[in-house]
């Protein structure tokens, strides 16, 4: 039951339920060669040895349910800062939308300033040349 070598380093969980399965499985092995050397009788497997890889596959159910509910967690983390920047950046074109007209109606009262002042300046050119 090899396990891909980055899996195992992330979550030590589950590391210490594969090396604590691997060693009950070499020890199984070794006494099973041991007692056939001093036995030529079959060898009986014991419930015990399945009881015992049970609850190794039930802690490794216990480790993938943390692992799922801490990915959960982090999905709806990421979803609340994913509306947090969705809301800024309309914050931000809400502004410079406003900021836009403000500054248009700005230049249209700038205009019009500059144009009555030419009308002015102009008016006031013609009544000296007329005199």
């Amino acid at each position: 039951m090899p396990l891909k070598r980055d899996h195992l380093n992330h979550q030590h969980g589950l590391q210490q339920v594969y090396i604590g399965y691997m060693i009950e499985k070499m020890m199984n092995e070794l006494n099973r060669i041991s007692l056939k050397d001093h036995n030529t009788q079959p060898i009986e497997n014991s419930a015990s040895h399945h009881i015992v890889f049970h609850d190794r596959l039930d802690m490794i159910e216990q480790e993938l349910y943390k692992m799922k509910k801490k990915g959960n967690k982090r999905i709806e983390e990421i979803e609340v800062l994913q509306q947090r920047c969705i809301q800024q950046l309309n914050e931000i074109n809400n502004w410079k939308i406003k900021f836009e007209k403000t500054r248009q109606s700005e230049r249209i009262w700038i205009f019009l300033f500059i144009l009555s002042a030419l009308f002015i300046v102009y008016y006031l050119y013609k009544i000296n040349i007329t005199v």
